[in-house]
């Protein structure tokens, strides 16, 4: 994750054939989409997201709780809508 001087986040997806069909990369691809568009991340910032080659194993509930960790990791403010608390 790096700063941009935009108001909004921008988001690079990088799912290589090892993690799966393309039935399950677009599923992953969806899941990590989805995790990012529910948190209210405060400012602007360029982040870019690579699949690990088993999270087409993996629910959705683990993928957005290894995004909060990583983003939280980079010092960075956000809510969500089902806890509305800072991280």
């Amino acid at each position: 994750m790096l700063p941009n001087d935009l108001p909004y986040i921008r988001v690079g997806l990088a799912v290589s054939k090892r993690v799966g069909n393309a039935v399950e990369r677009n599923l992953v691809k969806r899941r990590i989409r989805n995790a990012l568009a529910i948190m209210d991340i405060s400012g602007g910032w360029d982040v870019v997201v690579t699949a690990k080659p088993d999270s087409s194993k993996v629910s959705y509930a683990k993928i957005d709780q290894s995004i909060k960790k990583s983003i939280q990791r980079a010092g960075v403010v956000f809510t969500t809508p089902d806890s509305e608390m800072n991280v």
